[in-house]
C-alpha cells in the first residue's frame, strides 16, 4: 500500500480488493488468499495505471522466449542433424534471450518511473 500511495493511485480504483482483504484478515487468514487478493490489486493497477512490480517484464519474457525463439532453434537443430531428442537444445537458447528482452523492458519501466517500489 505504500509502494501505491508513493505513485499516488487512488485507492477507490482498489477498494473492491480491499475490502476483500481486510474480511481475511479479520477471521482466519489463509496466505493463499491473501495472496491472491495481492495479485488482484497489483493486476488492476497494471491495467489502469501501468504500474509493474520489479522482474515483471522479465518473467514474462523469460517464458516468451522460450517459446518463441528457443522451440523453433531447437526445432531447427533437431531436423538439421536429423534427431527430435534435441528438440529441447533451444529451451536454455530461448531463456536469456527473453530475459535480456525483458530486463531491458524493466530497465525502461524503471527509467519512466512506472515501476513500483516493492
Amino acid at each position: 500500500m505504500n509502494a501505491l500511495e508513493e505513485k499516488a493511485v487512488d485507492p477507490a480504483d482498489v477498494s473492491e480488493e480491499l475490502s476483500i482483504l481486510q474480511q481475511e484478515l479479520s477471521g482466519e487468514t489463509k496466505f493463499s488468499r491473501v495472496r491472491s487478493c495481492h495479485g488482484s490489486i497489483l493486476k488492476r493497477v497494471k491495467n489502469k495505471y501501468e504500474y509493474t512490480t520489479p522482474g515483471y517484464y522479465q518473467t514474462q519474457w523469460m517464458a516468451i522466449g522460450m517459446g518463441a525463439f528457443g522451440l523453433p532453434l531447437g526445432l531447427a537443430f533437431a531436423l538439421a542433424i536429423n534427431n527430435f531428442a534435441f528438440m529441447s537444445i533451444g529451451l536454455p537458447i530461448g531463456m536469456p534471450i527473453g530475459m535480456a528482452i525483458g530486463a531491458a523492458k524493466d530497465k525502461k519501466a524503471k527509467d519512466e518511473g512506472k515501476m513500483l517500489t516493492l
